[in-house]
């Protein structure tokens, strides 16, 4: 028997490391002006904060550490490090600030540390853009290797790199005049005026591309009456004339002229195009449609011959992680839905590349992020992995399997690249391979979250997938299950941090429970015993509400409310109950959950956790302080040092010469 202290966990460290940057978004601070990188000037000793994370399930002596930084970046000097760790078996979790002072020399460090097992340590520190001269050179070279696929949208929708687009106009005047029966008594004139998100690109190179009547252009289109019938005359017979978005063109009234125009263009703004849904299979990604009409104006007082076309457009949304297409790239999982108590689950995890999507497999990767308390990847060499290539079979051989920060990463070996270069190139890909989970420990259901990324070269990631299984081992019972609400990342999780503000008061005070009532194998067709949520006394019930205002806790009614299943919930004294509702017995078909919102009392102790449990589940929402900010203002007397922080960023040296914090301050 362990007797665990509430909000302590067992160890689950498994040997890995790695490297992040934190989510800081420069995007700002860089732009595109006619093919060149533009990096704003202010962008000068930013810091980026960096993580290195080192997880050691044994003991570890002397480990090194070393970090390189690119060209025109520089250490900030402040590292602070975290230690987590637990005793030899695995508990007893103990968190404390960990010493480390690395050797700087240049834009690089070393440094060596010693760690106990099993323990993981957070390192954390910042670099300065110090060089943006480095930097504008870096990234130029990027954006020039994208070629085409370069480009993004400004927040006004305009296209930081417009869109060239080529419009073909034709002009048969013989089929005109067989279907009309008539001489022409005017020359015929072309008229397309483009949507007011594009513009003619006349500055291009080869602007109007003509076959079977050679053009010209008028350069003053208003000073021969453009778009009157002075353009119509004789002498502009041949002749192209540009008005802002209109294009107009004299293609004369020879019944023999067979005429093509092919006419650049270019998509400047998205802003006022139609979303139109189906124009692609990317997650996140809008799909725009404009349309180009044109017409053919070829006898005074007759209505023009109209002509027009749909051009479509996506969006594609801004991701770190590569986009989700399962036009290209996906994931699935199989594993069998109820196990024995004890025992592991295997899962067979399937990835496919489709074909024709230009990946290059001979500088790819996928990996695989496993959810390392649910598999452990650090022996790749035991992994079973298959596959089909074009159809055709391929080994382990044709593999190369390895662990990199817990996850898993697949390539081809060299074995694989001549397999698929034999066999040629834009085939569809298919991987097969099978994750073995830790042992069921008694009745327990575990979602089995898990996603992929395929990696391209220069380790960019291109597109990622996810598939989730849930398995039990639970029997012919029930389960009840209790999770809050997290609004920030939008899922239901057992234990949700709470922000608390620099008056001590919770961000957030309500909150939104769900108490799921889950029927396995054939429980089903009985009555069932009331199943009751003592809720905590620092709660108070605000009511029931739906699934779709979990997010708010908006309109919540007291109850009783009706559930699936025949099931009620009901509030009294502060317990909810469910139970089976009069004059029947449980319908097991349907997803049976109950929603309702709390508000934490005024008073509460914010120093302790809110543990809400009901059987052997619980959800616990536990305060946390908010980062806050140390703001000093001084006056540069002689001898002054100014303010000094440690490296957890509190003042040391409060009181210094030339800090008048304190009334009356200093005129």
């Amino acid at each position: 028997v362990i007797v665990k202290k509430t909000g302590d966990e067992f160890a689950k460290v498994v040997d890995g490391q790695s490297k992040k940057a934190a989510t800081d978004s420069l995007n700002k601070f860089i732009s595109v002006v006619d093919g060149t990188v533009v990096v704003d000037p202010s962008l000068a000793n930013h810091v980026i904060k960096y993580n290195l994370a080192l997880d050691s399930k044994d003991a570890r002596t002397g480990f090194k550490i070393s970090d390189q930084l690119p060209a025109g970046m520089t250490y900030d000097g402040v590292f602070t490090a975290k230690l987590t760790s637990w005793d030899t078996g695995g508990l007893n979790k103990k968190e404390e600030s960990f010493p480390y002072a690395p050797t700087i020399t240049g834009n690089s460090f070393t440094s060596e540390v010693t760690v106990p097992g099993p323990s993981m340590l957070r390192i954390s520190y910042g670099a300065k853009i110090t060089d943006l001269s480095a930097l504008q050179g870096a990234l130029q070279a990027k954006y020039e290797a994208k070629g085409t696929n370069a480009g993004a949208f400004g927040a006004d929708g305009k296209l930081i790199t417009p869109k060239d687009i080529t419009y073909t106009l034709k002009a048969d005047l013989n089929k005109l005049k067989g279907s009309s029966n008539f001489d022409f008594p005017d020359n015929i004139l072309v008229k397309d005026t483009l949507p007011a998100q594009l513009t003619w690109n006349t500055t291009a190179d080869g602007f109007m591309t003509a076959t079977g009547l050679a053009m010209s252009p008028v350069e003053d289109c208003q000073a021969v009456g453009f778009l009157a019938a002075g353009f119509k005359a004789d002498a502009f017979v041949g002749k192209y004339c540009v008005d802002g978005q209109t294009l107009l063109i004299n293609v004369g009234k020879n019944p023999a002229t067979q005429a093509t125009f092919a006419v650049k263009a270019q998509l400047k703004s998205i802003t006022g195009l139609a979303v139109v849904d189906g124009q692609t299979t990317v997650v996140g990604a809008t799909g725009y449609r404009f349309r180009n009409n044109a017409s053919f104006e070829y006898k005074t007082g007759t209505s023009p011959y109209g002509r027009g076309v749909d051009s479509n457009l996506v969006v594609l949304p801004v991701l770190d992680g590569g986009y989700y297409d399962v036009g290209v790239f996906t994931k699935k999982g199989a594993a069998p839905k109820v196990i024995a108590e004890g025992e592991a689950v295997t899962v067979d995890y399937t990835f496919t590349v489709k074909a024709g999507t230009g990946i290059d497999l001979a500088s790819s990767a996928i990996v695989d992020y496993v959810d390392a308390d649910i598999f452990d990847v650090t022996n790749p060499s035991a992994v079973a992995v298959t596959g089909t290539y074009g159809g055709q079979v391929m080994t382990a051989e044709h593999f190369a399997l390895s662990a990199e920060a817990g996850n898993l990463v697949i390539e081809l070996s060299t074995a694989g690249k001549a397999r698929v270069a034999q066999i040629g190139a834009d085939k569809e890909l298919i991987v097969k391979i099978k994750l073995t989970s830790r042992v069921f420990d008694g009745k327990e259901t575990i979602t089995i979250e898990n996603r992929a990324t395929l990696f391209g070269p220069n380790d960019t990631a291109l597109y990622s997938s996810e598939t989730t299984s849930e398995v039990t081992s639970y029997g012919d019972e029930a389960e009840v299950r209790k999770r809050v609400y997290n609004t920030v990342s939008e899922k239901w999780v057992e234990t949700l941090d709470a922000q608390i503000d620099v008056n001590g008061n919770l961000v957030q005070d309500t909150f939104v429970y769900r108490v799921e009532f889950i029927p396995h194998g054939g429980y089903d067709q009985v009555r069932i015993a009331n199943v009751n949520d003592i809720l905590p006394s620092t709660t108070t019930f605000l009511g029931f509400v739906t699934e779709a205002n979990v997010a708010t806790g908006a309109n919540p009614v007291m109850g009783p409310i009706q559930l699936a299943g025949n099931i009620d919930a009901v509030y009294e004294n502060g317990v909810v109950t469910l139970k089976q509702r009069d004059g029947t017995l449980l319908d097991a078909g349907e997803t049976i959950a109950a929603y309702f919102a709390v508000e934490i009392k005024d008073g509460a102790d914010l120093t302790k956790s809110i543990v809400n449990k009901i059987g052997s589940s619980s959800a616990a929402i536990v305060p946390v302080e908010l980062p806050s900010i140390e703001i000093e203002k001084w006056t540069e007397e002689e001898g002054s040092t100014g303010p000094v922080f440690d490296v957890f960023g509190k003042l040391t040296n409060d009181g210094y010469e030339g800090d008048f914090d304190l009334a009356p301050g200093k005129a």
